[in-house]
Protein backbone atom coordinates (compact mmCIF):
# COMPACT_ATOMS: atom_id res chain seq x y z
CA UNK A 1 0.00 0.00 0.00
CA UNK A 2 1.35 3.42 -0.91
CA UNK A 3 0.74 6.46 1.26
CA UNK A 4 0.98 9.97 -0.12
CA UNK A 5 2.07 12.61 2.34
CA UNK A 6 1.63 16.23 1.26
CA UNK A 7 2.75 19.29 3.15
CA UNK A 8 3.23 22.91 2.22
CA UNK A 9 6.78 24.16 2.44
CA UNK A 10 7.70 27.80 3.05
CA UNK A 11 7.04 30.17 0.13
CA UNK A 12 4.18 28.03 -1.17
CA UNK A 13 6.28 25.15 -2.51
CA UNK A 14 4.29 21.92 -2.65
CA UNK A 15 6.22 18.87 -1.54
CA UNK A 16 4.96 15.31 -1.85
CA UNK A 17 6.58 12.18 -0.59
CA UNK A 18 5.62 8.60 -1.38
CA UNK A 19 6.42 5.97 1.19
CA UNK A 20 6.11 2.22 0.78
CA UNK A 21 4.16 0.60 3.60
CA UNK A 22 4.69 -3.02 2.54
CA UNK A 23 5.59 -5.13 -0.42
CA UNK A 24 2.61 -6.06 -2.52
CA UNK A 25 2.31 -9.25 -4.52
CA UNK A 26 3.69 -12.72 -4.09
CA UNK A 27 7.25 -11.90 -5.20
CA UNK A 28 7.55 -9.32 -2.45
CA UNK A 29 6.33 -11.85 0.07
CA UNK A 30 9.12 -14.32 -0.81
CA UNK A 31 7.64 -16.92 -3.17
CA UNK A 32 10.14 -19.48 -4.54
CA UNK A 33 11.20 -20.02 -8.16
CA UNK A 34 8.73 -22.13 -10.20
CA UNK A 35 11.37 -23.87 -12.31
CA UNK A 36 11.61 -27.58 -11.52
CA UNK A 37 14.55 -28.31 -9.23
CA UNK A 38 15.13 -24.69 -8.17
CA UNK A 39 14.25 -23.37 -4.74
CA UNK A 40 15.72 -19.87 -4.87
CA UNK A 41 13.69 -16.75 -4.09
CA UNK A 42 11.81 -15.33 -7.08
CA UNK A 43 12.46 -11.83 -8.43
CA UNK A 44 9.94 -11.71 -11.32
CA UNK A 45 6.63 -13.26 -12.28
CA UNK A 46 5.57 -13.96 -15.86
CA UNK A 47 2.75 -15.82 -17.63
CA UNK A 48 3.40 -19.58 -17.68
CA UNK A 49 2.77 -19.77 -21.44
CA UNK A 50 5.63 -17.38 -22.22
CA UNK A 51 8.05 -19.16 -19.90
CA UNK A 52 7.23 -22.62 -21.31
CA UNK A 53 7.56 -21.22 -24.84
CA UNK A 54 11.08 -20.04 -23.90
CA UNK A 55 12.04 -23.60 -22.99
CA UNK A 56 11.97 -23.54 -19.18
CA UNK A 57 10.18 -26.35 -17.32
CA UNK A 58 7.92 -24.79 -14.71
CA UNK A 59 5.23 -25.94 -12.33
CA UNK A 60 2.08 -23.90 -11.87
CA UNK A 61 -0.98 -22.91 -13.83
CA UNK A 62 -1.17 -19.13 -14.36
CA UNK A 63 2.01 -17.35 -13.25
CA UNK A 64 5.59 -18.55 -13.28
CA UNK A 65 7.88 -17.08 -10.62
CA UNK A 66 11.52 -16.89 -11.69
CA UNK A 67 14.71 -16.37 -9.70
CA UNK A 68 17.41 -14.04 -11.00
CA UNK A 69 19.29 -16.83 -12.80
CA UNK A 70 16.24 -18.27 -14.57
CA UNK A 71 14.92 -14.81 -15.48
CA UNK A 72 18.27 -14.18 -17.19
CA UNK A 73 17.84 -17.46 -19.11
CA UNK A 74 14.30 -16.39 -20.07
CA UNK A 75 15.55 -13.05 -21.38
CA UNK A 76 18.27 -14.76 -23.46
CA UNK A 77 15.75 -17.20 -24.94
CA UNK A 78 13.28 -14.46 -25.91
CA UNK A 79 15.77 -11.84 -27.11
CA UNK A 80 14.98 -12.24 -30.82
CA UNK A 81 11.23 -12.21 -30.20
CA UNK A 82 11.47 -9.01 -28.14
CA UNK A 83 13.62 -7.38 -30.84
CA UNK A 84 11.08 -8.21 -33.56
CA UNK A 85 8.27 -6.82 -31.38
CA UNK A 86 10.22 -3.61 -30.88
CA UNK A 87 10.70 -3.25 -34.64
CA UNK A 88 7.01 -3.94 -35.23
CA UNK A 89 5.87 -1.20 -32.86
CA UNK A 90 8.51 1.26 -34.06
CA UNK A 91 7.29 0.92 -37.67
CA UNK A 92 3.83 2.28 -36.85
Amino acid sequence: MLLLEIDLRPFGQLHSQVSRVGDLGRVGKGVKCSVQGCGKEAVRSLPVEKVVKAGLKVTGSRRAYLCKEHYKDFKKATKLERLVDKWRYRAR
